[in-house]
Parts: C-alpha cells; sequence; structure tokens
C-alpha cells in the first residue's frame, strides 16, 4: 500500500516512467530497510543521472532519508545506484544501496561528478567516493557502530 501511495503521489506531479520506476525501487529498499520503525521520508527523494566523460556509462544516482529506526529521534540518509533505463529491457536495476547511518551529515547530489570510473559526491563536511567493481557501486567508508 505504501508503493502504491509513493507512486501515485509522484504521478500527480506529472513524473516520467523513470520516476515511477525511480519511486517504485525506492519503496521496495526501504522497506527492506527498515526495522519496523524506519519510515521513508517520501519528500527527500531525489535522483539525477551522472553519465562519464565519455558519455557512454551513465548512473542514475538516487538520495532518500530514512527517520525513526528503533523508534528513536533519528534519520539516515541513503544512497542508490540505478543503472539508467536505457539498458536492453528498459528497467532500472540496482546496482549498489549505501545507508549512511548515523552520519551527521547530507550529501548533495548536484555536486555528484562521474570521472574516471569514479563518482564523488560532496558535502559541507567532506566528500565520498564510490568506485565501479563488477558492475557494482561500492565505497570504502566505515560506518558506526550501531
Amino acid at each position: 500500500m505504501k508503493k502504491l501511495a509513493l507512486i501515485f503521489a509522484f504521478i500527480s506531479l506529472g513524473a516520467s516512467a523513470d520516476d515511477e520506476l525511480i519511486m517504485e525501487k525506492v519503496g521496495s529498499i526501504s522497506e527492506l530497510y527498515s526495522d519496523g520503525y524506519g519510515k521513508l521520508v517520501p519528500d527527500t527523494i531525489k535522483s539525477q543521472i551522472l553519465k562519464d566523460e565519455t558519455g557512454k556509462s551513465c548512473v542514475n544516482l538516487v538520495s532518500f532519508f530514512m527517520e525513526g529506526f528503533s523508534g528513536g529521534n533519528n534519520s539516515s540518509q541513503f544512497l542508490v545506484f540505478l543503472s539508467c533505463s536505457n539498458n536492453r529491457n528498459g528497467e532500472l536495476n540496482i546496482l549498489g544501496v549505501h545507508p549512511l547511518y548515523h552520519f551527521r551529515n547530507s550529501y548533495d547530489l548536484t555536486t555528484a561528478v562521474y570521472k574516471e570510473k569514479v563518482i564523488t559526491i560532496n558535502s559541507s563536511q567532506g566528500s565520498i567516493s564510490f568506485t565501479n567493481k563488477s558492475s557494482i557501486w561500492w565505497s570504502p567508508i566505515k560506518q558506526n557502530g550501531i
């Protein structure tokens, strides 16, 4: 039911087919990561298509927040890497999901740069880089204990 509400909200704003697919993927990811208390904050969903310097490689970068994990007053940003819809079957495949638990930082997608097989995203407190290894985007960042 939550998925349907998210998709309907996006459709009512005149969203594209890719936006609908993004909303569907984000809804599924947030349900998987929720501990029963954690909830998706729909108005935080942002996406940006990034192309490398050659223009041949494309990634759909998505950011969203979830709040209320363990019933507490907290939020976590999630960065999701999706294929672009120009693949053979027209779907957005998940290439990486990175929950940034307990970070007091928010990464701004508008600063994202895709260069030399690395995506770098900036924030007021620094940057984070992701590398594509075997078609999966990953980062060597360390998470604080939960």
